[in-house]
């Protein structure tokens, strides 16, 4: 059973995953844009804690903390003001002791793996994507790269991310593999959006938008998007 830390967050700010693909339109790309500003607005002012930040899906709260903690919270366990962690309930890392970097980012919950990103970790330049059971909170695979801030999307096997080291990164979603890795001009913390047509759309801070084959990351087109 997972001890429980005893900082957690005091609020949540819930994201409903959908098809484990987060929004595509222009709702999307003004509240990535203002998200970067506030994050780079934190990260000038002081080293990021991270804030609470949130997926209900499966019937589970799943829920980053700004303990660092990541929580697996049953919302009616919670209701009836339940110890925690009650029955289905879990946090990662397990030990009162460790936590995870600070984190900007919803997790992603695809099937019964779920998806979470880290900033970055301890005084490192360095983010983590791990997948983990949704159902036990075991640790199945971690990924390392530069300041991860986007939210993981899963498609057809794959879960792609975008990074601080400017390359969006398509990976094995079973196993973690770097499947492919597109280099853009700056900076990737927007969420890689997917559509129908099997295209996948990075948004850099090099102010353009890259149109890729989802597949194998091939080109497709590019767009300016100014600033």
């Amino acid at each position: 059973m997972n001890t429980a830390d005893p900082a957690l967050a005091k609020t949540m700010t819930p994201s409903i995953d959908k098809q484990h693909t987060p929004m595509f339109g222009w709702r999307r790309l003004i509240v990535g844009a203002a998200g970067a500003l506030l994050l780079a607005a934190t990260a000038c002012s002081g080293a990021p804690t991270g804030w609470a930040a949130a997926t209900a899906a499966g019937g589970k709260v799943f829920v980053v903390t700004q303990g660092q903690k990541l929580l697996a919270l049953d919302p009616q366990a919670r209701s009836r003001g339940a110890a925690f962690p009650a029955a289905g309930e879990w946090q990662y890392p397990p030990e009162a002791d460790r936590h995870l970097g600070a984190s900007y980012t919803p997790p992603t919950l695809a099937g019964d793996v779920l998806y979470a990103v880290t900033y970055k970790e301890g005084n490192s330049n360095q983010g983590k994507l791990r997948a983990l059971s949704a159902t036990s909170g075991v640790l199945l695979w971690e990924f390392t790269a530069a300041d991860l801030v986007s939210q993981p999307t899963v498609r057809d096997g794959l879960v792609y991310v975008g990074s601080s080291d400017a390359q969006a990164y398509a990976l094995d979603a079973a196993t973690g593999q770097v499947r492919w890795k597109f280099k853009t001009g700056h900076k990737v913390w927007a969420t890689v959006a997917l559509d129908d047509s099997r295209s996948a759309y990075v948004a850099s801070l090099d102010h353009k938008l890259y149109a890729l084959n989802a597949a194998d990351g091939a080109v497709q087109w590019t767009f300016p998007t100014g600033g």
